[in-house]
C-alpha cells in the first residue's frame, strides 16, 4: 500500500488536509478496511482500481473540498467540489464543478450494457454514491462524449438537468 502525503491531521482543529495519493483498491481493499474499521465505502467503490490523487483536500473527514484531478482504473476527474459524507461513508452530497476524461460509468455502476464512456464538463450539485440512489442537478454541462445503449452521441450541452430515480429530466442542445 502506497500513500504519499496521505494526511495531515490537525488534532487542535479536527481539520484533514491530502495532497497526494496513490492507491490500488482492488489490491489493498481488505487492507483498507483494516485500517479503517468504522468506514464502509459504497460497494461499488472498488471498481476505481488503482487511484492516483494529485490535488488538495481540505476540511473535515465528513465535509471537505477536493480540488485537482483524481486518476482512476475507470478514467480520470478534475474537480473543485465540495463533499458532505454521512457518518458512515454510504451516503453524501456535493456541489461544485467537475470535468471527466474517458470515464467509464457502466464499469463504475456494473450496467456495461447500457452506459460506457463519459467526457464531460460542467456544475453539478447532487446527493448518492449508487445509481439508484443518485439524485443530481447538472448545469452549464458539455458532454464531449457520452456512451449509451451502444451508441456513442457527442456534443451534447445540457443547461439545466435533473438525474433522479434513474432518469434524466432536462434542456439538451445537440
Amino acid at each position: 500500500m502506497r500513500f504519499y502525503n496521505f494526511l495531515v491531521y490537525d488534532s487542535n482543529t479536527k481539520q484533514l488536509k491530502y495532497s497526494k495519493l496513490n492507491f490500488d483498491f482492488v489490491k489493498y481493499y481488505s487492507d483498507f478496511t483494516f485500517l479503517f474499521p468504522d468506514v464502509s465505502l459504497p460497494h461499488n467503490f472498488y471498481r476505481f482500481g488503482n487511484i492516483q490523487f494529485n490535488g488538495e483536500l481540505t476540511g473535515f473527514i465528513h465535509d471537505f473540498v477536493a480540488f485537482g484531478t483524481l486518476n482512476t482504473s475507470l478514467g480520470s476527474a478534475t474537480a473543485d467540489i465540495n463533499m458532505k459524507l454521512t457518518n458512515d461513508f454510504k451516503d453524501g452530497s456535493y456541489y461544485g464543478s467537475i470535468a471527466l476524461d474517458k470515464f467509464n460509468v457502466g464499469k463504475l455502476y456494473a450496467q456495461d450494457s447500457l452506459f460506457g464512456e463519459v467526457s464531460f464538463s460542467g456544475k453539478i450539485n447532487g446527493r448518492g454514491f449508487l445509481l439508484a440512489d443518485l439524485n443530481d442537478t447538472i448545469h452549464n454541462a458539455q458532454f464531449t462524449e457520452f456512451d449509451f445503449n451502444h451508441y456513442r452521441y457527442s456534443h451534447i450541452n445540457v443547461t439545466n438537468g435533473t438525474f433522479s430515480n434513474r432518469k434524466f429530466e432536462g434542456n439538451l442542445i445537440a
